[in-house]
């Protein structure tokens, strides 16, 4: 007896779905299997395969140990009490306004504990710009303890790389020379060495200053005659600008790094003195040996310090 192929193909899908319900009805496909059956079925599976010792274990994953940072944040233990505090918040500023580069100097007379805990409340708020602004006020608008001073310094190497050059306009920058006057031998010597600090302090005034260097050199000294020294002055760009003091260096130096470091030294101890003497703000902390000069440089004369001193230069010698 033959089925008709109609009946027949019938009969087979019912056949199939039947056999397929039957054995997926209990079967639950959308909630995701827990890790503890996950585990049993791998470990069954490895035991039916016998590969259990090829085959890892499931086992929790172990926390990854990561060396903690340190935060540079301001010291707890500088924080005002909550009526000191709010007279801060009070000195802030607008905050919505960029500040000038003598931001925060008129508070001088509040003196360097006010400076220090105003640039700390800045730095925490995230207001770096002007964090930086008020620890610069703590180095030539009051005279700090030592250790307020080297907190500062130490504030100022740490934001100053995270902040854009203060003066982006070409236009506004203050050009000034750095000169040397020796003789023909030692200009040879000096000439790359002064070429060298001038690009690196102009750097140091973010993008205030532009320091140039020119050398003066005179003929070779005579036979078996005593060197002449080195003549060391800033001036402004313009030939009958007003000049600093000018400070002699021995020119029997014959190492370049030995030389660079006492021009280095000489030239900060120009600003120094020409602030100090000629200029209502502080000057920069003296250099003792062997400290590096161009940490100085970095750390203690401020932006307005620069703005301070090529501005005097640049004006007509009296």
């Amino acid at each position: 007896m033959r089925i008709h192929y109609f009946i027949a193909v019938i009969s087979c899908v019912i056949t199939v779905s039947l056999v397929w319900w039957n054995g997926v009805k209990d079967k639950d496909f959308l909630t995701p299997p827990s890790d503890q059956r996950l585990v049993e079925v791998r470990h069954a599976t490895a035991i039916d395969l016998k590969a259990v010792d090829v085959i890892a274990q499931d086992l929790p994953a172990k926390a990854i140990l990561v060396k903690p940072t340190k935060l540079m944040l301001p010291d707890p233990a500088l924080e005002p009490p909550p009526q000191e505090k709010e007279d801060l918040l009070a000195e802030f500023g607008d905050l919505s306004v960029s500040p000038g580069l003598d931001c925060y100097a008129d508070l001088a007379e509040k003196g360097s504990d006010f400076f220090v805990a105003l640039a700390t409340q800045l730095e925490a708020k995230g207001e770096l710009q002007r964090a930086l602004l008020a620890w610069e006020r703590v180095l030539d608008g009051v005279k700090p303890e030592p250790a307020q001073y080297e907190l500062a310094s130490k504030a100022i190497q740490r934001l100053s790389p995270q902040l854009p050059l203060w003066n982006v306009d070409p236009s506004a920058v203050h050009v000034i020379q750095l000169k040397a006057g020796c003789d023909r031998e030692t200009a040879e010597l000096l000439e790359p060495i002064l070429a060298e600090l001038c690009a690196l302090l102009s750097t140091n005034s973010s993008g205030i200053v532009e320091i140039k260097a020119k050398v003066n050199s005179g003929p070779r000294p005579a036979k078996d005659a005593p060197k002449l020294p080195i003549a060391l002055w800033f001036s402004g760009y313009d030939q009958k600008s007003t000049q600093s003091k000018t400070i002699t260096i021995s020119s029997d130096q014959t190492d370049p790094v030995v030389l660079r470091n006492l021009v280095l030294t000489s030239a900060y101890k120009l600003i120094r003195e020409d602030v100090g003497s000629l200029t209502d703000f502080q000057a920069p902390i003296a250099h003792k040996e062997p400290q590096d000069p161009l940490s100085l440089f970095q750390s203690s004369v401020s932006r307005l310090l620069w703005q301070k001193f090529a501005s005097r230069l640049n004006t007509p010698a009296p």
